[in-house]
């Protein structure tokens, strides 16, 4: 072939078949990938379809853990419930027309014990239960509740008797027969729902009780005198009881109204020595000093003032009643049926 004579044709095939070796290749290349990334399309949609076609939340794994957890949990709030409800005050079941004789046997019991411990109560008109001691009989479904107060209020005149106060001036009950008590309503509510005593007004208001799933509220107001020491040993009684008991708001008033001039020991110490031993020039100047030596020669009496008068003291407390675990026939408690 004469190379001069085709050259544009020669020249001209060589580009078009270097172009086509290299479209080629490029197909082929091209060809690879796109098989490659099909294959990954394909793969990721059933994967997708896997997972919009399971449940995959909870996991069985889960889901037997969080059950194991639950058991112990039931058993701990059981167990606890349980422990609580154990100090609650025991109640029996009675009629309304002995309600009376047991409102009796209540105070007779206080009185007794109190006189033999030389300290004043008030009369039995004074617990809240006056109409009732008069002859009224109260409602059937109110027996319960007033018989739990009585019971509580004899335990509470219990604990001031054994903290050595001076006098029981008042025990007063939560008076709840007149309030509104819709079947439909929870127990606790109607339990917590208190009032409040009435205060002065440049006192707080006592807070009011909330409302609790887990136990029953009963509030009193005790009234009682004693020394400084008797006042914070029924606090103390009250607060280590094994009835749940808390204090809401105490008020203190000392009865002694004239405590007397403020005495100066140190001179009443000069005029007495003065008088024993006049040639000692310390005590015709006066000017010996009041060392805790001289001092612990005075009677304890007239060094000691404050303390020693009748206080008077008003506590309002909230006696919590926990509600007892009552189980279903498969184990779990009323609560968690519900839940």
């Amino acid at each position: 072939m004469n190379f001069k004579k085709h050259r544009i044709l020669i020249i001209g095939g060589s580009i078009a078949l270097v172009c086509l070796i290299g479209a080629g290749f490029l197909l082929v290349q091209l060809s690879s990938r796109y098989g490659d990334t099909a294959k990954a399309l394909v793969k990721t949609q059933s994967r997708l379809t896997s997972l919009n076609h399971r449940d995959p939340y909870p996991s069985q794994d889960n889901v037997e853990i969080l059950q194991d957890n639950l058991v112990v949990m039931r058993e701990e709030v059981a167990d606890l419930k349980t422990r609580l409800s154990a100090a609650n005050v025991e109640v029996e079941k009675i009629e309304p027309a002995q309600f009376a004789p047991l409102l009796e046997r209540t105070y007779n019991r206080i009185k007794q014990r109190a006189a033999s411990l030389n300290v004043p109560v008030p009369g039995q008109g004074t617990y809240g239960y006056t109409e009732y001691a008069q002859g009224k009989l109260p409602e059937k479904r109110h027996v319960e509740r007033l018989v739990r107060q009585a019971k509580i209020q004899e335990y509470l005149a219990g604990l001031l008797l054994d903290a050595k106060v001076s006098s029981i001036e008042m025990i007063q009950r939560t008076s709840f027969e007149g309030e509104a008590e819709p079947e439909d309503q929870p127990a606790n509510q109607r339990f917590a729902r208190t009032p409040t005593p009435t205060r002065s007004a440049n006192r707080s208001a006592i807070p009011e009780t909330e409302p609790s799933p887990l136990y029953e509220t009963e509030r009193y107001s005790l009234t009682f005198t004693g020394r400084e020491g008797a006042i914070w040993e029924a606090i103390n009684q009250l607060s280590a009881s094994p009835l749940f008991v808390k204090v809401v708001d105490v008020s203190l008033k000392n009865l002694g109204e004239n405590l007397g001039k403020p005495v100066d020991l140190k001179a009443m110490y000069m005029e007495t020595r003065r008088a024993v031993n006049p040639a000692n020039p310390a005590m015709r100047t006066g000017t010996g000093e009041l060392t805790p030596d001289i001092l612990a020669t005075i009677p304890r009496e007239e060094r000691i003032v404050a303390g020693r008068e009748a206080i008077e003291a008003k506590l309002v407390i909230d006696v919590l009643l926990f509600k007892p675990v009552a189980e279903s026939a498969d184990g779990a408690t009323d609560q968690e049926v519900s839940s």
